[in-house]
């Protein structure tokens, strides 16, 4: 028990209160309240459920599932504060047998009379509360009770100082311990008093005296698992300004107050990072963080992803630190009324001259909508061969086709153009299969764009050869690299046998070889005026594939250091930038650290109002570090290899310091402070250093002085004035190496100053940088083609071009370096896609002279992109296409959903994986098995499908599809994968319509205190109008039976006298039978009955009492109605086990004439206890003639295999003489 790990179950509790009356439930729920209050503190810092008696029955039956589920998942502590008997409480708990908490065993304690009364003669084990519930493997691990009748106060004062003890004094000790300190401070409280005393002696422990709650180190262990994050709310669009990241933090062992840090990291789907850094005052058992995050319309859209880690700078002391961060990062997907261009791809090089632009809906389940395309060889979409395309179309992927552009001066009204219906379900005329071709003639009469070529066809030259560079493949001069493969690729492509064949009529104009087109797509401002155009580009050139940005506009939205635009001259200048820099750092006496805490959160330096360092790594003296880079004002990463000098906080993190933009150097750490002088010895000339203090400068006792020299030769004070100054105040320094003269030295004067810095920082203005974008994923990398020219001559520029290959993890690698102009063109076929999919330009570029960077013409480069897939529900007729079984499901019905994946690119897709997943009302995803699509040939498709029950998702849904996952292992590369998710939402209606319950005795309704069988037959039926949750478990009932003498019921389980039959569809009824032997005497029966879904069958019990005689007697025999006029029937009672064998019922005049005799079978089926016969007599003879009207005599002869049966006495009595009665027929 002890050496069991911690777990969040450790840390619950469970509460149940009883009570005969409301005023006694009041003030038992008073008592259970006083106890949580201590044990939610620290050092337990519980979880406490309490669970309470709502009826002044002697017993409440619980089946709340949620009780049997805690119990099972595991709690530490139950207490029952009520009333028992020596084998159950007034609240009643379910057999331990039926639990399912192996390994996570209870202490029990039972605040109630005689339920800890262990001392029972031998042979009747197992029949007290206690040692019920203390089984070997199920139940509980001690119980604590009293072992005779209990007094509420009194019972309540030893459980108080018991919590206590266990809370607080004895904590982590074993409870032996607690107890017999309770036991002291109980008899010093009281010491006359009687029933104290009593109290306490009675007071017995059922299990072993050493256990111990929390028995391992006393310390904290915060953790986050990776369901303790959702959002609000669960689904985000873009019509949303903000959204709330809720985080819950767990303390899996001691609690303590101290403050808990939590960082939040959202990673935008294009890779971008913003993180949040919030603090807990303290986590007992476990708290909410909820951060308000912007949508970010911009770079928001599509799956962001977010990471979690507690206590990112080490401040806490924990058990252990390996659950203080998520094991994947929580996913949210931000949709999108919108639509993204996605073919081709932004920057692509296209094959062919005519080409069908396409592009992806946000939501590919929107219904049918207008959009807009337009084309221009301008960004600004204003030239005399504007062309424009309006289509209606259903969510998914929308076309605009090659054959519909329409001509559109600028100024044209989109409600003059023609809208094409894109529904892909209009009748279509099938060709031979072959591909689709145009003559000479027809291309001829297709119109060009009347303009020149912005940049001449590339023209490959020598490849570069560079030390720092592996062995480039030379290309032939005068020829296009890799154009014959390229040529066969696109032969295999052209004769791709469509998905459907159709005759198209000739495209609207065919484009101009080396030309730059620009297309972008938006929603029709019609239909909501908010939507924006959407924009992308690419190039043709004849035969081949790949990226390119060639044109002037194209470069606007790459990645620039030190550079700018200068639009209206269509040229780049140098940008020479600065950076401000604020520095905060507050004196704390190292003593007072935790009670500074907050101030010690607030120690930071900050780059442009961007927090890049903050707080330090654990309670200690140290010194922060940062250093910024001269040109570029970017701050150095501890993390980075190139800058490992053995700082606390560096690669690999050993001293579990949060890896950051400064650098951690503990002063009283001999390595730590040399480390420090290492890194200030390696800064080179011209950047900047920043050194701060945390908690003390500590300048007295630096654990080597040596470092004092170095901060000497920055422009700080001589190693003497540093010696000199306070141990305990604070102290900010910054200087720009080789420039002693910038040195700002700023020392605080007492114990608890702050000081704050502000300083501008400025760079260069001669040297720039000019970053692409990402360039694939690629299936084969062919070749690249770059030019540039000086703006200004003489030339003096200096650009050099370097090649970065991006793994799989999203790590970038230096592959070629210092590439020259003069080597315009090299082969990439030695880069292996498969390491590298993607890779990133990046120009470098000095000019002291004139201070002009070159100028980029264009840099291209040829590869053979790879497929690309996107959800597309409309693209097949409507039998066919994406299907949702309905969206509000009664509860237990089948969830079925499916849609339409399509490979939109030339190139075959091999099998993918998707998965499927429904996110419930809790935001937890809950995912289906993995399951793979087939082979996607260009154009084709595939279903997406996923079936799973409703019944355990009451209430608001969504079911998800995500096709081609990452981190799977048949992911592939693709363009795009904000287009690979559907999704659709759904309402489970919860079942809240009561199931019938039936019970009878040998088929029998009786009333309450009827005679019954002493072996009955009674039947128990449960029927529910759910035709999709069975009901097949007999723990859909409780059933009890109590002598009315005794105080407690007993339950009753399938065993020998109870058999169970579950239901058949369609008719959803179970049914129990039960046949106990009873003796004499009046019992109660109890039923309780639940359907599937948990719904019970009333809101209280079925309770009926009723009685057993095993003497077989039978009453007087009453007819009813008396007098009569048609008919009357006969009333009576028998008793014992078995009906009377022989029947006879005589009927006679006055005068002793028999008349008539009703025989056994003539009277219908009889059985023990109450009767009224079927049979009604109708005043005729025999014969069957009607008798005359007035007086008549009868008498019953009975008998059982001969023997008569004794006279049964009731009230009725007084009207028989000797058996006889008296019966009178009117008109």
């Amino acid at each position: 028990f002890e050496s069991t790990p911690y777990a969040q179950w450790m840390k619950k509790v469970i509460h149940f209160g009883g009570g005969d009356d409301q005023q006694q439930q009041q003030q038992f729920l008073n008592y259970l309240n006083t106890f949580a209050g201590i044990i939610t503190k620290p050092y337990f810092g519980a979880n406490v459920y309490t669970f309470l008696k709502s009826t002044p029955a002697p017993i409440q039956i619980t089946l709340a599932d949620s009780v049997k589920n805690l119990i099972n998942t595991g709690v530490s502590l139950m207490t029952f504060f009520g009333h028992a008997s020596g084998s159950n409480f007034d609240v009643n708990l379910d057999a331990p047998s039926d639990y399912s908490n192996y390994g996570k065993y209870p202490m029990i304690i039972g605040d109630a009379c005689f339920s800890g009364d262990i001392f029972e003669p031998e042979g009747e084990a197992i029949s007290n509360t206690s040692e019920q519930f203390t089984l070997e493997n199920p139940g509980a691990i001690a119980f604590l009770a009293t072992d005779d009748l209990g007094v509420a106060g009194y019972l309540f004062n030893y459980t108080t100082y018991f919590y206590q003890d266990i809370d607080t004094l004895f904590w982590r000790k074993p409870i032996a311990k607690s107890l017999q300190n309770t036991i002291g401070k109980c008899y010093a409280a009281l010491p006359s008093d009687i029933i104290n005393t009593m109290t306490i002696l009675e007071m017995t422990l059922n299990g072993d005296p050493a256990i111990t709650f929390m028995a391992k180190d006393s310390l904290p262990d915060y953790a986050v698992t990776d369901t303790s994050v959702y959002f609000t709310p669960a689904n985000v669009t873009t019509q949303l300004d903000s959204f709330k990241v809720n985080v819950v933090v767990y303390n899996l062992a001691e609690a303590v107050t101290q403050p808990v840090q939590v960082s939040v990291t959202r990673i935008f789907p294009g890779g971008q990072t913003q993180s949040y850094l919030k603090t807990f005052p303290h986590v007992y058992y476990q708290d909410t963080l909820s951060i308000t995050m912007p949508v970010n319309n911009q770079i928001g859209v599509g799956l962001n992803k977010f990471t979690v880690s507690v206590d990112p700078n080490n401040f806490c002391k924990e058990l252990t630190k390996v659950n203080n961060n998520l094991n994947q990062p929580a996913s949210l997907l931000i949709s999108s009324g919108d639509i993204v261009p996605i073919f081709p791809y932004q920057f692509a090089i296209i094959p062919t001259d005519t080409v069908t632009l396409k592009a992806s809906t946000g939501n590919p389940n929107a219904p049918s909508r207008r959009y807009i395309f337009q084309m221009d060889t301008t960004i600004f979409f204003n030239s005399p061969w504007l062309k424009s395309q309006v289509v209606s179309s259903p969510g998914g992927v929308v076309c605009a086709n090659q054959w519909n552009w329409q001509n559109t001066p600028p100024g044209t009204p989109f409600w003059n153009l023609h809208p094409v219906n894109n529904n892909p379900h209009r009748p279509l005329k099938l060709h031979s299969g072959e591909p689709v071709k145009f003559s000479p003639a027809q291309k001829a009469a297709v119109p060009s764009p009347a303009m020149k070529p912005i940049a001449e066809k590339p023209a490959m030259g020598a490849a570069i050869s560079n030390a720092n560079s592996p062995a480039a493949k030379p290309a032939q001069a005068g020829a296009r690299p890799g154009i014959g493969e390229q040529q066969g690729m696109m032969q295999t492509v052209a004769t791709q046998t469509p998905v459907r064949h159709v005759v198209t009529p000739p495209p609207s104009f065919l484009f101009r070889d080396s030309t730059v087109y620009y297309w972008r797509v938006m929603r029709d401002t019609n239909d909501f005026k908010d939507f924006f155009w959407e924009e992308s580009s690419f190039q043709y050139i004849t035969g081949k594939t790949g990226w390119a940005q060639a044109h002037y506009y194209q470069f606007d939205n790459n990645y620039y250091t030190y550079i700018s635009s200068d639009i209206p001259h269509r040229r780049w200048l140098f940008s020479p930038t600065g950076a401000t820099l604020q520095c905060n750092t507050y004196g704390v006496p190292l003593p007072q650290f935790w009670s500074n805490i907050g101030k010690l959160f607030a120690t930071e330096y900050l780059l442009n109002l961007t927090t890049e360092g903050t707080g330090g790594c654990q309670a200690t003296n140290q010194l922060m570090v940062a250093v910024i880079d001269g040109v570029s004002l970017q701050p150095w990463f501890s993390g980075n290899p190139n800058y490992q000098f053995g700082q606390a906080n560096g690669a690999g993190n050993p001293n579990g310091c949060l890896l950051g933009n400064k650098f951690v150097f503990w002063t009283n750490n001999a390595s730590q402070m040399t480390a420090m002088k290492n890194m200030l010895k390696a800064v080179p000339a011209g950047d900047y250093i920043l050194i701060y203090s945390f908690v003390e400068a500590n300048f007295k006792h630096w654990a080597d002085t040596s470092v004092r020299s170095q901060i000497t030769a920055l422009g700080g004070p001589g190693s003497g004035t540093l010696a000199s100054y306070s141990d305990t105040v604070p102290w900010i320094f910054l200087a720009k190496k080789g420039s002693p003269l910038s040195a700002m030295n700023v020392v605080g004067i007492g114990p608890l100053d702050s000081l704050h810095l502000t300083v501008n920082l400025s760079n260069n203005e001669d040297f720039g940088s000019n970053l692409s974008p990402v360039i694939g994923p690629a299936q084969h990398w062919d070749s690249l083609s770059w030019r540039q020219h000086p703006l200004v001559n003489p030339n003096r520029d200096s650009a050099r071009l370097n090649i970065m290959g991006i793994d799989n993890s999203d790590n970038s690698t230096m592959l070629f370096r210092n590439i020259a102009p003069q080597v315009a063109n090299m082969y990439l076929s030695s880069i292996n896609p498969k390491i590298y999919p993607r890779l990133q330009l990046m120009e470098y570029t000095k000019d002291t002279l004139t201070h002009t960077p070159s100028q980029m013409n264009k840099w291209q480069v040829f590869f053979t992109p790879v497929p690309e897939v996107a959800v597309n529900p409309s693209i097949l007729y409507p039998s066919q296409a994406a299907y949702f079984h309905e969206d509000t499901l009664q509860e237990g019905d089948s969830i079925k959903y499916q849609t339409v994946v399509q490979n939109i690119s030339p190139y075959t897709m091999d099998s993918m994986a998707y998965n499927a997943w429904v996110l419930d009302g809790a935001n937890v995803s809950h995912y289906l098995p993995v399951k793979h699509t087939k082979i996607l040939l260009p154009g084709d498709t595939t279903m997406l499908t996923a079936k799973t029950s409703s019944l355990a998702y009451p209430g608001a849904n969504s079911i998800w599809f995500e096709v081609n996952p990452a981190a799977q292992p048949l992911t592939r590369p693709e363009e795009y994968h904000f287009n690979n998710f559907a999704w659709e939402n759904f309402f489970v209606q919860s079942d809240k319509i009561n199931p019938l319950l039936d019970v009878t005795f040998d088929g029998v309704h009786i009333l309450n205190n009827d005679i019954v069988s002493p072996h009955p037959t009674i039947l128990i039926t449960l029927k529910d109008l759910n035709q999709f949750l069975l009901l097949n478990s007999p723990a859909n009932f409780a059933v009890f039976i109590r002598n009315v003498n005794t105080p407690v019921a007993t339950p009753v389980t399938v065993g020998n006298q109870m058999t169970f039959t579950p239901a058949v569809l369609p008719d959803n009824s179970c049914k129990l039978i039960y046949t106990p032997v009873l003796t004499d005497g009046t019992y109660e029966l109890t039923v309780q009955a639940k359907n599937s879904a948990g719904v019970m069958s009333g809101p209280n019990a079925y309770v009926i009492d009723f009685q057993v005689i095993n003497k077989s007697m039978i009453s007087d025999v009453m007819n009813y109605p008396n007098p009569f006029t048609t008919s009357t029937r006969f009333v009576f009672t028998l008793t014992g086990d078995q009906v009377p064998t022989y029947f006879k019922i005589q009927i006679m005049t006055v005068t002793g004439k028999v008349i008539r005799e009703i025989t056994k079978d003539e009277l219908g089926p009889i059985h023990i206890g109450r009767n009224i016969t079927e049979f009604a007599w109708d005043g005729t003879d025999r014969f069957g003639d009607r008798v005359a009207t007035g007086l008549y005599l009868y008498r019953v002869v009975t008998s059982i295999d001969g023997q008569s049966l004794d006279h049964y006495a009731t009230q009725a009595d007084q009207f028989f003489t000797d058996g006889w009665g008296k019966m009178y027929m009117l008109k």
